[in-house]
């Protein structure tokens, strides 16, 4: 092998090498915006959960007050229940509503 054949197979090596230099540096460009992308969306993800979070919390606190509620409505309830019947057995012992 001459020289200048080395030499031409030295340029074809520089030349693969630098090819594939350039496609490197290319592919952790590309991995460095994707990156970029990645982080913007897990920030936007993790600022939707938060508000998921509270929104929760919210729904929660609001049904537990709903519950609060509906169980001060049924002992209100109850208790006109127990006065309609005393009134309905107070007249039946009356002889009122007798037939």
């Amino acid at each position: 092998m001459t020289i200048d054949e080395q030499l031409h197979g030295v340029i074809q090596l520089l030349e693969a090498t630098a090819t594939i230099a350039l496609r490197n540096e290319q592919a952790i460009q590309k991995v460095v915006e994707l990156q970029a992308v990645q982080s913007r969306n897990l920030g936007a993800l993790t600022e939707t959960v938060t508000i998921l979070g509270n929104k929760l919390l919210t729904l929660t606190d609001g049904i537990s007050a709903y519950v609060a509620d509906s169980q001060e409505r049924m002992k209100q309830l109850e208790a006109n229940l127990d006065a309609l019947i005393r009134i309905i057995t107070a007249e039946h012992s009356n002889g009122k509503g007798k037939l």
